[in-house]
């Protein structure tokens, strides 16, 4: 109250509902709530994907980079998003040179609601260095990485500790590391697939847990981790769920066999895409069997 009297920004922000209008995907007229988990699970080409850069490419046009010039026909959708009162953004894209946005019902040049969005896509390691590796992945410059170290140190629920890049003489960047579970002092590409995947996710977590802080900010987790382990949800419900990590959470990942309830009991809203190219639809209200 004494923020709204004074007049003073507080950074809030939920993207709370999506609906799909006309798409080159989806059935037109789906509507799909989100909340602070959320869970796209589906076959693989099922929209999923697709849903979390239409999601970030109604704030940031960056995300819309491969439905460019598509010939498959235009995109058009609206999100209601909550700051915290409620704000209605309409995105429509027929091409490169013809995008409309709306909020609330009145054109604007672009959408200058302020949301940060984090990626980790599928982790690979592209050269030599880890820590550029691992910028790439997040596609944050290696200097905040770097920083990102003390961040994962002070997180009581880390599952990784003692971090440290140590650079060779040619200026290599080598990530030794203490994971749960293994020898200490490891180097990243000493440990296992599920292993690595832990490290990166710390850093990604970490990441959108100081900007959530500070600014509205989405982390997206579209391949990375690619091992859904038995126990993974609970594994990493404090880096997720906790109230101090201020961030909505979208996560991508195939078809599996997962226990949906126990899922749901952890707080994820279950959204998934079933279906081919231009008939796909959204299920919400899938059960366990």
């Amino acid at each position: 109250m004494r923020r709204e009297v004074q007049g003073l920004y507080s950074p809030i922000g939920w993207i709370h509902e999506l609906t799909l209008l006309e798409n080159p995907t989806f059935k037109p007229g789906q509507k799909v709530r989100l909340s602070k988990l959320n869970l796209l699970y589906g076959e693989n080409e099922s929209g999923k994907s697709a849903l979390t850069e239409w999601i970030a490419g109604s704030f940031d046009l960056a995300y819309l980079s491969r439905w460019w010039d598509r010939s498959s026909g235009p995109i058009h959708l609206r999100l209601s998003y909550l700051n915290p009162q409620l704000n209605t953004v309409e995105m429509s894209i027929e091409s490169e040179t013809h995008f409309k946005v709306q909020i609330n019902d009145r054109a604007v040049p672009f959408n200058p609601i302020q949301v940060r969005f984090i990626k980790l896509s599928d982790f690979r390691f592209p050269g030599a260095d880890d820590l550029l590796s691992i910028s790439d992945s997040l596609k944050l410059p290696v200097q905040i990485v770097r920083n990102l170290v003390s961040e994962i140190h002070t997180f009581q629920y880390a599952r990784v500790r003692n971090l440290r890049f140590e650079a060779n003489e040619d200026g290599i960047n080598t990530l030794y590391s203490d994971v749960d579970g293994t020898v200490p002092q490891l180097s990243l590409r000493s440990l296992s697939g599920r292993e690595t995947e832990r490290v990166i996710m710390e850093f990604a977590t970490a990441a959108a847990r100081v900007s959530g802080r500070y600014t509205p900010t989405v982390l997206i987790l579209d391949g990375c981790p690619s091992i859904i382990f038995e126990g993974f949800f609970d594994f990493y419900s404090h880096h997720l769920l906790d109230p101090d990590n201020q961030f909505q959470t979208f996560m991508c990942i195939p078809s599996r066999n997962l226990d949906l309830d126990r899922v749901r009991w952890n707080g994820w809203e279950v959204i998934r895409t079933v279906g081919s190219f231009k008939d796909i639809v959204v299920n919400q209200e899938l059960r366990a069997t």
